[in-house]
């Protein structure tokens, strides 16, 4: 009776030293994957706080324009950052452009700058280019990592050199959506 009861008490032993094993490589592959995600993101800010410096940045657009934002004005000028591969820029992209069209007249032009693959940002350069000024890159954008941007879509709203609303979506960046 003495050896079966040792018996049980060993096995029960290892099964609950498995079970410890087991949790602890799984706390170990959570904590990896959450390295992997939190690096992802770590490089800056994902979203510029209000009153972020804008760099005094001369941008070129597609259609050879340029874009000065070391100009100071009061007005406000609307930056959008938008990826090709991106399915929330993507669904961003029709509110935002009517919203873009309905600024009031006389306000700067907002620029639209879109990185990514060749075909999706012809896509965006058509369907911005009537109500913004359009920038495209390869890969990231300089004024994006200037500016701290590393999530996407992000809409700024900039005047006098510093940011003054940012978002994720227009309402965050407090523009209207218009329907």
């Amino acid at each position: 009776m003495n050896a079966l009861l040792w018996t049980v008490t060993v096995l029960g032993a290892l099964l609950a030293l498995a079970a410890l094993a087991v949790a602890l490589l799984a706390v170990r592959r959570c904590r990896d994957l959450y390295e992997v995600v939190s690096r992802r993101t770590a490089r800056g800010p994902v979203l510029p706080e209000a009153g972020t410096p804008v760099p005094p940045t001369r941008v070129v657009t597609v259609d050879g324009a340029v874009v000065d934002l070391a100009e100071r004005g009061e007005d406000e000028r609307v930056l959008a950052f938008l990826t090709t591969d991106c399915p929330a820029c993507e669904e961003l992209a029709g509110g935002l452009r009517r919203a873009l069209a309905a600024l009031p007249a006389g306000a700067p032009r907002p620029l639209v700058v879109v990185s990514g693959g060749a075909a999706g940002r012809a896509v965006h350069v058509r369907d911005f280019a009537p109500v913004a000024h359009v920038a495209d890159a390869d890969g990231r954008h300089p004024l994006a990592d200037a500016l701290g941007v590393t999530a996407f879509p992000t809409v700024l709203v900039v005047s006098e050199g510093r940011v003054r609303r940012a978002g994720h979506g227009l309402a965050q960046a407090g523009l209207e959506a218009v329907r």
